[in-house]
This record gives structure tokens, C-alpha cells and sequence, in this order.
């Protein structure tokens, strides 16, 4: 084999080695786990500690947060943490199951019915979801 056909061959694997590897790093079919948090803007509900908000009383640890599917299909639920008191109001921590990589989704809160995520930005979170009256 002359040096010009080796040449050949060893860029042609090259090529295909980075396509392939290109095609593994960008398969979004890997289950991606969200984490994020609800922002709620309430000095009073701060100052109580995060316990409760007169603005928007359904947030608060514990409550149900989902993440939908584009057609509004359940794919997973969490939990909310425990607030955390900010100048603005309260931040309530959510880290949803693995689910199906591959698509944007919905996320929902009390109060956020289906706030919709890229893909892109699920996997590179935190997502928050921003509450104010």
C-alpha cells in the first residue's frame, strides 16, 4: 500500500471514528434527571421561615411537583424541599426522577401549570420556575 492510500485509509477511519463518537455524545435518549426550584416572590413568607405564603399557599415543602411530557403525559413526580428564605421570598428545591431523554418537558407546579424546558436546558440545570403575584 503506497503512503498516499495509507494516508486514505487512516483519515477515512478517522472521519468515521468522530461522526460515531458525535452520533454517542448527542444521543438524548439517555434518561435525564431534573433538578431545579420554585422562586416565590413573598417577603412575608420569608419572614416566616418558608413555612407558609399568603400569596401562594399550595407551595411549600412537600408539595407535588411533575414533569409532564409534551402532550401533558405524567413522566415523573417529586416532592418540593424545604424553603429557603430569600430577600425576594422563598426558594423551594425540587429533584425530579430519571425520565426519558429525548424531548422538552413540562414542568408543574402549584400555581405553574406545565412551564415548558429544552432538553438542552433540563441537562444542564438547574431550571427554576419564577412565582409572583
Amino acid at each position: 500500500m503506497t503512503r498516499r492510500a495509507l494516508w486514505a485509509v487512516a483519515s477515512a477511519a478517522l472521519v468515521a471514528l468522530v461522526a460515531v463518537s458525535a452520533v454517542l455524545l448527542l444521543d438524548d435518549s439517555d434518561p435525564v434527571t431534573i433538578r431545579g426550584s420554585v422562586h416565590v416572590e413573598d417577603r412575608a413568607a420569608a419572614e416566616s421561615g418558608c413555612r407558609e405564603s399568603q400569596a401562594f399557599p399550595d407551595v411549600r415543602e412537600g408539595a407535588t411537583v411533575s414533569v409532564l411530557s409534551l402532550d401533558r403525559e405524567p413522566l415523573a413526580e417529586a416532592a418540593l424541599g424545604p424553603g429557603r428564605p430569600t430577600a425576594e421570598g422563598c426558594v423551594f428545591p425540587f429533584t425530579l426522577p430519571p425520565v426519558e431523554g429525548g424531548q422538552d418537558y413540562r414542568i408543574r407546579t402549584p400555581y405553574a401549570d406545565g412551564v415548558l424546558f429544552s432538553l438542552h436546558a433540563v441537562q444542564s440545570g438547574p431550571v427554576d420556575i419564577h412565582l409572583a403575584p
